[in-house]
């Protein structure tokens, strides 16, 4: 497994012989709300255009971006209503794609405001891998139930940032955040959606100082954008 934080909501994720793109957003201003939304971190060059597979959480413009969407060079496009060309995966139903004789499951999860998140199961050995892609979402009853439903997760991808509607948090903030990784346990932990826009309310120096004082402190992998880390699958 190999994981690559492009910015912003945006990654790969080399997950078996799968790529998966997530979120990919190349715009460097858009409009959210009625406000101008500006890239602060400058676009890496991570590769897209080789993608198995896109998972969109969202089909609002900080989330989807049809041309960067297009040029990630597959059909297979997962998300929500709105988003170009994605098949809907109903509440409560998975997904399975397959390659080289690996099968993939994708199930949806809840997340906010029309969002939505991602639990994938890798089923390449007697013990699959987990992934859970959290999206916009805030800790809930939903996340509880995802862990009791398809258990811990060995790659946590937290979408962080505190972005907000109007005082409303959207995504998670350290506070929330620390707690879906003491749900979750994972082995992993990657976060995203801080930092590159100008639309992210906190830094995620809050959520650092927090799982520094945990067992997960060596589970996080601090990434800047544009920088990877592996971990056997």
């Amino acid at each position: 497994m190999k994981f690559t934080w492009i910015g912003g909501p945006s990654f790969r994720l080399e997950l078996g012989p799968f790529v998966i793109i997530g979120d990919p957003v190349h715009v460097d201003e858009f409009e959210l709300d009625g406000t101008v939304v500006t890239r602060t971190h400058v676009l890496q060059p991570v590769e897209t255009h080789d993608a198995d597979l896109v998972l969109v959480t969202s089909s609002r413009a900080d989330h989807c971006d049809a041309a960067a969407i297009a040029r990630c060079g597959t059909t297979q496009i997962f998300g929500v209503e709105g988003v170009p060309g994605a098949t809907l995966i109903q509440p409560g139903d998975s997904h399975t794609v397959k390659k080289n004789d690996v099968g993939l499951i994708i199930t949806p999860v809840p997340a906010n405001n029309g969002a939505t998140g991602f639990y994938l199961r890798l089923m390449q050995s007697e013990k699959p891998f987990s992934v859970y892609i959290t999206g916009d979402t805030l800790f809930s009853d939903h996340t509880r139930e995802l862990q009791q439903t398809h258990g811990y997760s060995n790659l946590l991808v937290v979408y962080a940032g505190a972005e907000r509607h109007g005082s409303a948090l959207q995504s998670a903030d350290s506070k929330e955040a620390m707690q879906i990784v003491y749900r979750m346990q994972p082995n992993a932990i990657a976060v995203v959606h801080h930092s590159s826009f100008s639309h992210y309310t906190e830094p995620i120096a809050p959520f650092i100082e927090k799982i520094n004082l945990t067992i997960y402190e060596n589970r996080l992998r601090r990434l800047h954008e544009g920088e990877s880390f592996e971990k056997n699958v």
